[in-house]
Parts: C-alpha cells; structure tokens; sequence
C-alpha cells in the first residue's frame, strides 16, 4: 500500500533527522538559516522557535557563514550559510 510506504519513509527520515545531516540534502549547497529551519518545520510538521532553533543549528558547528548575503527583498539581507564538510552530509539512499 503506497501510504504505509510513504509513513514508513517519513518515519525514517525524521529519525534520522536527531543523528545525521541528511536534512542538508534538501537545500541547495548555499542556504539561509530560514530555509533550513522551514525544512525542518514541514519535516516535524511543526513550527520550531527561531532563536532556539538558530541556536541549536549554530552550535553543532556543521554550518558556516559564506561571507555572502541574500540580495532580493525589502527586508535586512539574510546571511547566507553552507555545510562545514560537504563529505560528511549522508546521501540519500
């Protein structure tokens, strides 16, 4: 039956949400902190706090800063973000 495929697949992705990097394959290689956390959000089907969040990410240091900014917008420009070490992201099987 499709659906129990695809709530099996779901359960498996969000367990490993807690101990690997695979979030990382769906974004593209440069992100906002914005973007990370909607994938997150729509993964948990939750709204998560976005300083907690942010926090949380920044501490585990598997993300950095690329030095570049969001141009498009009349808001402040978002920072602008990529995986520390491409290699470790665990690719989709």
């Amino acid at each position: 039956d499709h659906r129990e495929i695809v709530q099996l697949a779901r359960r498996r992705l969000l367990s490993k949400l807690s101990y690997s990097t695979i979030v990382f394959q769906m974004l593209p290689p440069q992100f906002t902190l914005s973007q990370l956390q909607s994938v997150y959000e729509i993964l948990l089907n939750e709204n998560l706090d976005k300083r907690n969040f942010r926090k949380g990410i920044l501490a585990r240091n598997i993300i950095e800063e690329t030095g570049d900014y969001t141009r498009s917008g009349n808001h402040r420009p978002a920072k602008i973000y990529r995986v520390v070490n491409p290699s470790q992201v665990e690719i989709i099987k």
